[in-house]
């Protein structure tokens, strides 16, 4: 099992963030000649302060075999997507259960305020479930940027 960091410059240096936001970044595990069951890729850097309110990957190109993995963070490693299926249809959106429906472990229950708030930088990864060599996919996280009064 290996960890790997898929950060472009604007990830790993997430600094300045407008106060609420899209991130949208392309994963391609063709770039690293193989990926194994078990693997985990770290996709986007979370800096302190950020409340992440939904995660979700678009498929742009299928894996050609059965591929599956979970995405989250250090604390719940499926706490936003359960069973993200990497040779699904292109296009489609995935969450929950294929479709995109928000998050598993991190739904507030709040009418207002959903997602998870980190208080110590994290990283949002997905951990494969099967090897990988050709899948790409689009990782769109939504988000609001809750500075402390005191920076």
């Amino acid at each position: 099992m290996a960890t790997r960091t898929e950060f472009t410059d604007a990830q790993s240096a997430v600094t300045g963030l407008q106060a609420d936001g899209v991130i949208k970044e392309r994963i391609d595990f063709s770039k690293y000649g193989g990926m194994a069951s078990g693997d985990v890729v770290q996709l986007i850097n979370i800096p302190a302060g950020m409340l992440v309110k939904d995660v979700s990957l678009l498929l742009v190109t299928l894996e050609g075999a059965t591929c599956t993995g979970t995405v989250g963070d250090a604390v719940d490693p499926n706490g936003y997507i359960t069973s993200a299926d990497l040779d699904a249809t292109v296009g489609d959106i995935l969450a929950t259960d294929g479709t995109h429906t928000g998050m598993t472990a991190y739904v507030i229950t709040s009418p207002h305020m959903g997602g998870v708030r980190y208080t110590a930088a994290d990283t949002i990864d997905i951990t494969l479930s099967n090897a990988a060599s050709t899948a790409v996919f689009d990782i769109i996280i939504e988000y609001t940027h809750i500075r402390d009064t005191s920076e």
